[in-house]
């Protein structure tokens, strides 16, 4: 019989910023899935900026079929807003990928946390 894993949340991804147009943010490990505890956004200027982020499945595109944020303006106050409610998580399968942009470039810094299961 299997002997449970600790999983311990970690940073999945090193902070950076969305793009213009739509981009890879993280992609879950192809041996298991990942659970999504926290993704963060941030306002690094002045103006309040748009953002968009995308859950497709592997091998899937975006669209409105997997957009779990539309159109979320990210006030410009430089503080974080965390798109994942403490209490609830985002599971991702296998090869499965995270994707967002922003209205205008190097606006908006994300930070992505979680586990990944192995």
């Amino acid at each position: 019989m299997a002997t449970p894993g600790t999983f311990t949340p970690k940073p999945l991804v090193a902070p950076a910023q969305l793009g213009t147009a739509v981009g890879t943010l993280y992609t879950s490990p192809t041996t298991a899935g990942a659970q999504i505890t926290s993704l963060i956004l941030v306002n690094v200027t002045g103006t309040p900026t748009g953002a968009g982020l995308f859950l497709p499945i592997t091998g899937g595109t975006t669209g409105g079929t997997n957009q779990f944020v539309k159109d979320f303006t990210v006030p410009g106050d430089g503080l974080p807003y965390d798109l994942v409610p403490l209490g609830n998580q985002i599971y991702m399968g296998t090869n499965s990928t995270i994707q967002g942009t922003a209205a205008a470039a190097s606006s908006i810094t994300y930070h992505i946390s979680g586990v990944e299961f192995v």
